[in-house]
């Protein structure tokens, strides 16, 4: 019975890979998409002026009949991108204890990011109906 217990004990204190992002899209004329199967990359950035992607991945949604609602099992879709953000882990992204380097994704050329115990990460999302990416 014991060697149970110290499974389960260690199970409870797993460290989850993904989490999820839901929303719903209002087009400008007020109304909410639907039909076409949409793209959505989903980006983890650092909070700072560098603005370095730590994280990117990719999902295709089927938006018929959904009036705009969307669920993203952020963790779970397909890597895209080069260098650091199509190969970091996605909970590591938000440790703060660790300097980011090699990035080659980030605003004004930086390829450094060493966060502070306080930092947060900002999550960008670009959907694509077929009438092009909107941030």
């Amino acid at each position: 019975m014991l060697p149970l217990l110290l499974l389960w004990v260690s199970f409870a204190h797993a460290t989850p890979v993904s989490f999820v992002y839901q929303g719903q899209i209002i087009k400008t004329d007020g109304t909410p998409l639907s039909g076409n199967p949409t793209t959505f990359i989903v980006q983890i950035l650092s909070p700072g002026l560098e603005s370095c992607v730590l994280y990117q991945e990719k999902h295709v949604l089927n938006m018929s009949g959904s009036e705009g609602v969307f669920s993203l099992a952020v963790g779970t879709g397909s890597r895209i991108g080069s260098g650091y953000e199509d190969s970091s882990v996605l909970m590591d992204v938000f440790k703060n204890s660790a300097n980011f380097t090699g990035l080659t994704n980030c605003a004004g050329g930086a390829t450094a990011y060493s966060p502070v115990l306080s930092d947060r990460r900002r999550l960008r999302l670009i959907y694509n109906d077929g009438s092009g990416p909107v941030t």
